[in-house]
Order: C-alpha cells, then structure tokens, then sequence
C-alpha cells in the first residue's frame, strides 16, 4: 500500500517545525480530476499569468443571470442596478466558446493519441 504514494516531501513553517506534505495527482479519483480540470478552466485573476478564462465581470455574470433565472427574474441585477443584456450575451459567448474549445480539443487529442477524455484534459 505504501509503494502507490510518492516519496513525502518535508517543509518547515514559521514555528520551525517539519511538516510532512504528501499530495499527487496520481491519486486523484476521476471526481477530483474533473474538478481540477474545472478550476483550470476558470484560470486566474485578471494581469497574472496563470491559465483559464481570466476571472473578470463574466463570471459574475454568468452567476447572476443564473440567480436571476431561477429566481424567475426578466432582469439581472447586481448592487440594484440592471446588468445590460449585450454584457450577458457577451459573458454567455466568451464562456460557451472557451469551453467548446476545451472539451473539442481534449477529444481530438484523446482520438489521436487513444487516451481517455478525462486523462486527455487533465
């Protein structure tokens, strides 16, 4: 049982004490594969350069119009005013397609190289 975890890996903290760290994608259960390739997606805040969408006003938007919807809203509001419906539609588009993009990229790599589609976008 010992032979499926990675060599544990040691740091110290401000108290100058060893913590033991021990934590590989290896062993991700397809769950937790599916929610990292998730937060990838989302990526990181806009001017850093990490990966993903950027997270600017479009997935406020998304969130909000989803809110509204279930709530059986016409409008999406957010601090009492109106979001305008070319910023929706804008949100709606950018995310639509970047997850397109994802997911038919992810199958044609898993196509070529005859790797599982979940593996394959992770």
């Amino acid at each position: 049982m010992e032979s499926q975890f990675s060599p544990p890996l040691y740091c110290r903290n401000p108290q100058n004490r060893r913590l033991l760290i021990r934590w590989t994608l290896v062993n991700f259960s397809d769950s937790g594969i599916f929610l990292q390739t998730l937060l990838m997606l989302v990526g990181a805040a806009p001017g850093s350069t990490g990966g993903g969408m950027k997270n600017n006003h479009d997935d406020c938007f998304l969130i909000l119009t989803s809110v509204a919807i279930f709530r059986n809203n016409s409008r999406t509001e957010a601090f009492g005013r109106t979001v305008p419906e070319e910023a929706i539609r804008n949100a709606t588009t950018i995310a639509f397609m970047y997850v397109c993009l994802c997911v038919l990229s992810g199958m044609f790599i898993s196509l070529l190289r005859k790797h599982p589609l979940l593996t394959t976008n992770f």
